[in-house]
C-alpha cells in the first residue's frame, strides 16, 4: 500500500537532505586524519550516546508525568533497528572507502542512484513501474557511466565503492519502510546507531590501528557528522519515512547531491570535468523526470 503525506514531513526531509549534503565535506575532511572504520565507529558512537540520553530523558519524563509508554511493537523496534543498522553500517563503510579516492561531488551524484533503485526494487514486491520511471533509469545509467567510467572503460575504485553504497542505502530505505510503522522510532535509531558503532569498532580493531591523536585531529568532522547527520538526520529520516512513500522519500533525499556538490565547491574548492558535469546533469534530469510527473510512477498490483 502506497502512503501519502503532508507537506510538513516533505519539508523536514528536505532539511535533513541539505544537512546530509554538507556532511559529505565532513566525511572527506576526516579521511585526512582517520581511517574509514575508525571514523564510522566514532561518528555513530557519538550519535548513539546522544540519542540514548535524549530517549532515556523522554521516557523518564513520561513516567514522572504518569503518561503511558509510547505504544510500539518491541520486536519490530529491535529487529528493525538491528537490520537497518547493519545495512547502514555496510553502506557507510563502502561510501567512506570510496571518498578516500573520489571527490565529494562525484560521490554524491553516484550516491543519488538509489533514487532509481528504490522504485526498481519495489517491482519485486508487486509495485509496478511506469514507462516514465524506466526512462529515468536509462538516463541515470548514462549519467553514471559518464561520472564513473574513465578512458579505457576503467571504473575508478572510489566510484565503484560509492555505487555499492547506493545499493546498500536502497536496502536501508526499504527496511525502514517495512519496520517503522509500529516501532518506537527513537529506540529504533538508538539500536541502529549502536549496531553500526559496534560493527565498525570490531573491524577497526582488525584492520586499523587509529591513535587517540588521530581521533583528536578528526574531532570536528566526527562531532558534526555524529550530532547533525546521525543523531538528528537519521532519526528524522525514520520519522519522515513513517509518513512518506519510500519512492517519494528517496526522490527528496536525492537532492543531497546538489547540496554536497555546492558544499564541496565552496569549502573544498573541488571542480568537475565537463564530462562529469554532463553526467551529473543527466542524473539530475532523470530525477526531475520522475519527480515532476503528474502521474503515479508506481502502481500497486490490482489497482
Amino acid at each position: 500500500m502506497l502512503k501519502t503525506s503532508g507537506r510538513g514531513f516533505e519539508a523536514l526531509l528536505f532539511l535533513v537532505t541539505l544537512l546530509w549534503g554538507t556532511t559529505f565535506v565532513a566525511q572527506s575532511v576526516a579521511m585526512d586524519d582517520l581511517p574509514p572504520f575508525s571514523y564510522v565507529f566514532a561518528r555513530f558512537l557519538v550519535s548513539g550516546v546522544i540519542l540514548l540520553c535524549v530517549t532515556l530523558c523522554r521516557d523518564g519524563l513520561r513516567k514522572l508525568r504518569k503518561q503511558p509508554p509510547i505504544p510500539c511493537d518491541r520486536r519490530q523496534t529491535l529487529l528493525g533497528g538491528t537490520i537497518t543498522g547493519a545495512a547502514l553500517f555496510a553502506a557507510s563503510i563502502v561510501q567512506q572507502m570510496g571518498l578516500v579516492t573520489t571527490t565529494v561531488g562525484e560521490a554524491s551524484f553516484i550516491n543519488t542512484f538509489y533514487i532509481i533503485l528504490v522504485p526498481v526494487a519495489g517491482v519485486f514486491f508487486g509495485i509496478k513501474a511506469t514507462g516514465r520511471l524506466w526512462i529515468g533509469v536509462l538516463i541515470s545509467l548514462a549519467g553514471l557511466y559518464l561520472i564513473s567510467v574513465e578512458q579505457g572503460l576503467h571504473v575508478s575504485t572510489g566510484n565503484a565503492y560509492v555505487f555499492l553504497g547506493a545499493i546498500l542505502f536502497t536496502v536501508q530505505i526499504l527496511v525502514i519502510d517495512h519496520f517503522s510503522q509500529n516501532a518506537d522510532l527513537m529506540w529504533y535509531a538508538v539500536i541502529e546507531f549502536f549496531v553500526i558503532a559496534i560493527l565498525s569498532f570490531l573491524l577497526s580493531l582488525l584492520f586499523e590501528q587509529a591513535t587517540w591523536q588521530q581521533y583528536r585531529a578528526a574531532l570536528i568532522p566526527i562531532l558534526y557528522a555524529g550530532i547533525v547527520s546521525g543523531a538528528f538526520c537519521y532519526t528524522m529520516q525514520n520519522v519522515c519515512q513513517k509518513h512518506l512513500d519510500p519512492t517519494l522519500a528517496s526522490l527528496i533525499m536525492g537532492t543531497e547531491a546538489v547540496f554536497a556538490t555546492i558544499s564541496g565547491y565552496l569549502i573544498l574548492h573541488e571542480t568537475l570535468s565537463l564530462r562529469k558535469l554532463i553526467g551529473c546533469g543527466l542524473v539530475l534530469i532523470a530525477v526531475a523526470i520522475v519527480l515532476t510527473s503528474g502521474k503515479k510512477v508506481l502502481t500497486v498490483e490490482g489497482e
